[in-house]
């Protein structure tokens, strides 16, 4: 699964940032600003070792909440169980799809 650099919902364009003192900083392993739309997430990096499949899935947690966010549903995006298991389901779904060319 490939992490974008940017994306767009409703109209607005989103950055995504790979930051490798993140969590440091902050003890987050991501995170959306939704005044900025940024979303930061911690890179892999030499004494913080994270897999690939830890950043696309906390790339796709926030996602969820930035979706969540668009859509008016305040509950669910403060809902970490629904956000983390709707990202962890998501994440399975990319990664294990294959295909197959279809003409039309």
């Amino acid at each position: 699964m490939q992490i974008p650099s940017e994306f767009q919902v409703f109209g607005q364009t989103w950055k995504v940032i790979l930051n490798p003192t993140l969590r440091h900083d902050t003890e987050n392993i991501g995170e959306a600003s939704y005044r900025d739309n940024v979303i930061t997430l911690q890179s892999n990096t030499e004494g913080n070792p994270r897999a690939l499949c830890l950043i696309e899935a906390s790339f796709l947690h926030e996602l969820v909440h930035v979706i969540l966010d668009c859509m008016s549903e305040h509950k669910l995006r403060a809902n970490e169980k629904f956000v983390d298991v709707f990202a962890n389901l998501l994440h399975q779904v990319l990664t294990s799809s294959k295909y197959t060319y279809v003409k039309e």
